[in-house]
């Protein structure tokens, strides 16, 4: 696999994983190989970094967060909620245990919420988020728990009955964390959990709404 630390040479067989391939040896040595050391008994086995390189998967699930409007009608806090689904493109670099990554994601979306701002019914939705971070995890087994962070990107559509809307596209920031677990050969599955924070969208009579969300998803990922 591309990305994979060199193997020795004279092995008899290999059990591949996400993370680290599981390598038996009829004979080893003490020589370091970048990934690990191998141990000096018969048949023990040795790890070879795996994760480094490129990888693509789906991502999709679902979320929930708050809104509200500024004056001059503002509103009170109002409930957020909806899914997304999408796709992700992403590198890691691994080095021994430390698993560093850039990843990036586009999904549609379909966050809504509603309230009522100075006796009109007034309205958020967002329909795209998208995110560009970076990774930071320890790999044991075929686990790969991580924190994430970096930008988001998205539109906030907001709506005042009687009055106007508006469609801007934001960036904002996003942190969270997760974990990932290896399948057999170049697959993973993972679950993670971000924050989400795009400001505030664009002015209707002077009055902006706010956008935040808590997103939970699930994904599947292929390592090349």
């Amino acid at each position: 696999m591309p990305g994979r630390c060199a193997a020795d040479r004279g092995t008899a067989h290999s059990r591949p994983s996400a993370w680290f391939s599981e390598v038996r040896h009829e004979k080893i040595s003490s020589r370091h190989h970048g990934c690990a050391r191998a141990r000096h008994r018969v048949g023990v086995g040795r790890r070879h970094c795996a994760a480094t390189g490129p990888y693509v998967g789906i991502n999709g699930g679902g979320g929930w967060g708050n809104s509200s409007f500024s004056a001059p009608l503002p509103s009170t806090n109002f409930d957020t909620s909806g899914g997304l689904v999408g796709g992700t493109l992403g590198y890691n670099w691994q080095a021994n245990q430390i698993v560093f990554g850039l990843e990036g994601d586009i999904d549609w979306s379909h966050f809504t919420g509603s309230g009522t701002c100075g006796g009109v019914s007034c309205s958020v939705r967002n329909d795209w988020l998208g995110t560009a971070r970076g990774r930071l995890g320890y790999a044991f087994d075929r686990f790969l728990p991580y924190v994430t962070g970096g930008a988001a990107f998205g539109n906030i559509k907001t709506a005042k009955t009687g009055i106007g809307s508006a469609d801007e596209s934001r960036v904002g920031w996003t942190l969270g964390g997760g974990v990932e677990y290896g399948l057999s050969g170049p697959w993973s599955i993972k679950a993670e959990y971000l924050y989400v924070d795009l400001g505030n969208g664009g002015s209707i009579g002077g009055s902006t709404a706010s956008f935040r969300t808590s997103i939970v998803r699930a994904g599947i990922n292929y390592r090349f």
